[in-house]
């Protein structure tokens, strides 16, 4: 439990950098859904639309992912609900903790 409590603590302020370093480059409110998705890793295209028809809260995504993380390819929505979302990337599907990449959440 506590090495899942500190992965997520250094995702989340990863993150957090990732977010500071795009400050100014993000997608002004009334981009669409799709136009939206140009401006986020690929990883994040395929449940942003669903993530976004349920929660009611803003979608807070880094613009980048660093180093290792950059080269996740899997998305999975572990919830999306009008008041919170879990995001969590994957290298590889099917393979249990050893494919995970990172976990975005709010």
């Amino acid at each position: 439990m506590t090495k899942i409590i500190g992965l997520t603590v250094l995702v989340t302020t990863l993150a957090a950098s990732c977010f500071a370093k795009s400050k100014g480059k993000t997608a002004p409110p009334e981009v669409s859904h799709g136009a939206l998705a140009k401006f986020l890793p690929m990883a994040f295209a395929p449940v942003l639309r669903e993530v976004k028809a349920k929660s009611r809260i803003p979608i807070l995504l880094p613009r980048e992912l660093p180093g290792p993380i950059g080269r996740a390819k899997f998305a999975h929505i572990d919830k999306a609900e009008a008041t919170e979302y879990a995001i969590s990337l994957y290298f590889e599907l099917g393979i249990g903790d050893a494919g995970f990449a990172a976990f975005f959440a709010a």
